[in-house]
């Protein structure tokens, strides 16, 4: 139209009653043709769907395989973000170096560097060094239990409680 009438942008547009905004318009993220697709694909299969829905179900695909963990577990090694690994076989302790994802009112999302099953230290993470014998907490001890010690026996040895919370296989916001 603008070719052949030699008209301006804004007169095409207001012709066309089109928002000039609209016709200037350039996406400033590339390479979305991926996203693209699989908006086109949940929009195929389940019709009745708003924008909202398909938003909540891309953001559940894309926290597949997260874990959510406390704001407490996280720590950092040279600048980066790390969580205290606790292996039961040994009772020690080790820094791993995590992905995380956005950060929520009641922790982090963990997208990589753990395993399901692992158990992360939640408490007292900055008083922990690489390779140090923990043992989870697991509450005060029973009266009971207290009174059947012996008052001989030997003190055990040293070592530091911590909070661990085990990693969930899935997140689900």
């Amino acid at each position: 139209m603008r070719g052949e009438w030699n008209v301006s942008i804004r007169r095409a547009c207001r012709v066309l009653l089109f928002d000039t905004s609209s016709y200037h318009y350039k996406s400033r993220r590339p390479g979305q043709a991926v996203l693209e697709q699989r908006i086109k694909e949940i929009c195929q299969t389940r019709v009745r769907y708003g924008y909202r829905r398909v938003h909540v179900l891309l953001r559940r695909e894309a926290n597949d395989g997260a874990a959510l963990l406390p704001l407490t577990a996280l720590h950092q090694r040279d600048g980066k973000p790390a969580v205290w690994v606790y292996d039961p076989a040994t009772q020690k302790v080790n820094l791993r170096a995590v992905e995380i994802g956005p950060y929520r009112e009641d922790g982090v999302v963990i997208r990589g560097g753990l395993r399901a099953g692992e158990f992360v230290v939640t408490a007292g993470v900055h008083k922990l060094t690489d390779g140090q014998t923990v043992r989870p907490y697991e509450g005060a001890p029973a009266a009971q239990d207290a009174s059947k010690a012996s008052p001989v026996a030997p003190a055990p040895t040293p070592r530091k409680s911590v909070g661990a919370v085990p990693v969930q296989a899935a997140l689900r916001p």
